[in-house]
C-alpha cells in the first residue's frame, strides 16, 4: 500500500500512528475524538491505527477516510509504517505500552502519549517525546501543535534514538554479562 508522502508541504499529510489494541482501557475513543478535533483545524492529519479489537467498528465509522487500519502484522512491517508515520500516539496510561512507545524510538518516531504509567518512565518530557495530562482537550491540543511543528517532532524522534541506545547494553555489558 502506498501512503501519501510526508514532509512540510502545504497539501503534505502528517501521519499520527497508534499501535495497540483496539478496546475500551487503551482509550481509543479518546484517541479518535482528539484527532478529529484536531483534523478540524488541519486536514493534513491522517491516522494509521495497528490493531484489533471491539472499538474498530466504531473507529472505522466515525474516522471514515481520516484513518487507515491495519491489523496486527510482523514487526519488520511495522518498521515499514513507523517509517511513514510522524508521531506516535499514546491515548492510555495502561501497563502494556512500554513496548510500542520503545519501538517507536528506536525506529525514530516522535512519541507524544498521555503522563503516567510506564510513558512516564520511558519519556523525559520534550527530550525523548511529549507528555500530556490525562484529559481529552490536552491530547487534543498537542495534536494541533505537534502536527504543526516538524522540527520539534524531528528533535523529539532523536532524543527517543538517544535514550534507546542508552537503554541497549553496550558491547562491555553484554560480554560481561554472559
Amino acid at each position: 500500500m502506498q501512503l501519501p508522502a510526508t514532509g512540510e508541504g502545504v497539501l503534505a499529510h502528517v501521519h499520527l500512528m497508534y499501535v495497540g489494541p483496539l478496546d475500551e482501557q487503551h482509550r481509543v475513543r479518546d484517541l479518535a475524538q482528539a484527532f478529529l478535533a484536531a483534523r478540524d483545524h488541519d486536514a493534513r492529519l491522517h491516522l494509521l491505527i495497528v490493531g484489533e479489537g471491539s472499538e474498530r467498528d466504531w473507529l472505522e465509522r466515525h474516522l471514515g477516510g481520516a484513518a487507515t487500519f491495519f491489523d496486527r502484522f510482523e514487526a519488520s512491517k511495522l518498521g515499514d509504517l513507523a517509517g511513514q508515520a510522524d508521531l506516535l500516539v499514546c491515548p492510555t496510561t495502561g501497563p502494556d505500552i512500554a513496548e510500542t512507545i520503545i519501538t517507536a524510538q528506536r525506529d525514530g518516531v516522535a512519541v507524544l502519549a498521555v503522563d503516567g504509567g510506564e510513558a512516564a518512565a520511558l519519556i523525559e518530557n520534550g527530550r525523548s517525546g511529549f507528555l500530556v495530562p490525562d484529559d481529552p482537550v490536552a491530547l487534543t491540543d498537542a495534536i494541533r501543535w505537534l502536527s504543526r511543528r516538524a522540527t520539534l517532532r524531528e528533535r523529539l524522534a532523536s532524543g527517543g534514538l538517544l535514550v534507546t541506545g542508552e537503554r541497549l547494553p553496550s558491547g562491555r555489558e553484554r560480554i560481561m554479562s554472559a
